[in-house]
């Protein structure tokens, strides 16, 4: 198992280990205004060393330093070097509402800000701090950039000997659907790799700020897997020129790639493997995929438990499910449905709220996800909705909205749904990028049609159409407001 070749050591440790045996190996690449580059797995160590050093200097250590994470190789190596130098990287969204942003700040008080040049005349407003700019930029308030100190500093961090598996690494923004954000904090333990997906030649879109994202991206260099550095809106550019052999990503953007294979925009011959995390793939894409000989499953994690707690094998994989449990983390399932974890990556505590952190656990240890699902005879996960999204009926039924959401998310006419109870019927609120009256049309058609396949009370009462996407939350789900 990956996890026990890198147990017991501090994040620094873990990049040393890569360097050592990876060396010349392509590690991270990305594209640069309009330019492709690539890092090796010597460089990128390097690299954080540099920035490392510059961060000890200046007396960060055990401090909290914020990132601001557009998935740029600057930022990765921020990230890296805040933790590997025993400093706490607290990784958040700058997209989120302003409001959010500040809660956050007020909890993690951090020492020193890196931020990205779009973000300058936000982050000039929140705080005081020390600050550095990811790229040189006139509009950075004359700020020193991470480029620049790793084009122009040479001394190098070393390693740390009472950075300890157990101390703060890292914190993530989390949340549920219609809850504020709590701020997760991670241990060096946590952040180091476990998950045993097989990649080769992998190819990221979740945001840096997501634990599936950071996650992956050490998971792929504890393995040697050469990883294209993108994001959601470029990933199917960055896709033409890197040609990837794996993904995992979230089911919008799979649905996405898809939709243009089939339309002959995108050709995805280069891919062994597509996967998704979170909700099982739709069984039509998957159908899809494997006409190519592509490998697709669904994976499951959390914040809390420092990401993929579940793994998948293409002769072992059973479809509907979100993979087999690791041995890093055991689960189970309460009487009431709910699936917990036991996990040897789970987080220590939610920043400054104890609270919500003793909440979150039973009283034996094992966290409460909040999920509800199955686990079957060879250790499968099955999840089929959220406790708190139940809808129930006045005939008894209990409706998981997920597993509706789902099946409507099939076509391709509806981009986002949230399905809700209201006056004791299903109902679902749906938004569609240029909405016209032949869409609508097609819409209500698909639900039609659907409602003939299915239980009285799974049926579609009533579809409400929006005129913009739905807010979301800082893990990027989301908000249910119904």
């Amino acid at each position: 198992m990956l996890y026990r070749e890198y147990e017991n050591m501090s994040f620094y440790g873990m990049l040393e280990r890569t360097a050592q045996k990876y060396g010349e190996k392509p590690a991270i690449s990305f594209n640069e205004d309009g330019t492709p580059q690539t890092k090796t797995y010597e460089e990128l160590f390097y690299d954080v060393r540099v920035l490392g050093k510059y961060l000890e200097k200046n007396g960060l250590k055990g401090k909290y330093v914020v990132v601001d994470s557009r998935n740029t190789y600057a930022q990765l190596v921020s990230i890296f070097a805040v933790m590997a130098m025993g400093a706490v990287a607290a990784i958040l969204n700058f997209d989120l509402p302003e409001d959010d942003i500040r809660s956050a700040f007020t909890r993690i008080e951090p020492a020193m800000i890196i931020y990205d040049s779009e973000d300058a005349d936000f982050v000039h407003t929140l705080s005081d701090v020390p600050c550095l700019c990811c790229t040189p930029d006139e509009n950075s308030y004359g700020h020193t950039s991470v480029v620049g100190i790793l084009s122009s500093e040479t001394a190098l961090l070393a390693a740390d000997a009472s950075l300890d598996p157990s101390s703060p690494a890292a914190v993530l923004m989390t949340s549920g659907s219609t809850s504020i954000s709590k701020l997760v904090l991670l241990s060096h333990a946590s952040m180091l790799p476990f998950s045993d997906l097989v990649t080769t030649k992998s190819i990221m879109t979740y945001p840096l700020y997501h634990v599936a994202g950071i996650k992956m991206v050490i998971n792929d260099l504890a393995r040697g897997t050469h990883t294209c550095l993108s994001d959601f809106k470029r990933g199917l550019d960055d896709i033409d020129w890197f040609r990837p052999a794996e993904t995992m990503a979230i089911p919008l953007f799979v649905n996405t790639l898809v939709k243009r294979a089939k339309l002959g925009l995108t050709d995805i011959t280069c891919f062994k493997a597509i996967h998704t995390g979170g909700a099982p793939q739709d069984p039509d894409i998957k159908a899809y995929l494997d006409t190519f000989g592509i490998f697709s499953a669904s994976f499951y994690g959390t914040t809390e438990t420092a990401g993929i707690n579940t793994c998948a094998y293409p002769e072992t994989y059973k479809p509907g499910s979100v993979g087999c449990l690791g041995e890093w983390n055991p689960g189970r399932v309460s009487d009431e449905g709910e699936i917990q974890i036991k996990s040897r990556c789970g987080m220590m505590e939610y920043l400054k709220d104890e609270d919500a952190t003793r909440a979150a656990f039973t009283e034996d240890g094992w966290y409460k996800t909040g999920d509800v699902g199955k686990i079957d005879q060879d250790g499968f996960l099955y999840i089929t909705g959220r406790i708190k999204n139940i809808i129930i009926l006045s005939n008894g039924e209990n409706v998981s909205p997920e597993a509706i959401e789902a099946r409507l998310l099939a076509s391709p006419d509806i981009d986002e749904a949230v399905v809700y109870g209201e006056e004791d019927e299903i109902r679902a609120a749906v938004w569609s990028e240029r909405l016209t009256d032949e869409k609508k049309a097609a819409v209500e058609a698909f639900v039609k049609g659907y409602n003939k396949t299915v239980p009285s009370y799974h049926k579609v009462k009533k579809v409400v159409f929006r005129d913009k996407p739905f807010e979301r939350t800082a893990s990027n789900k989301i908000k249910r407001n119904y």
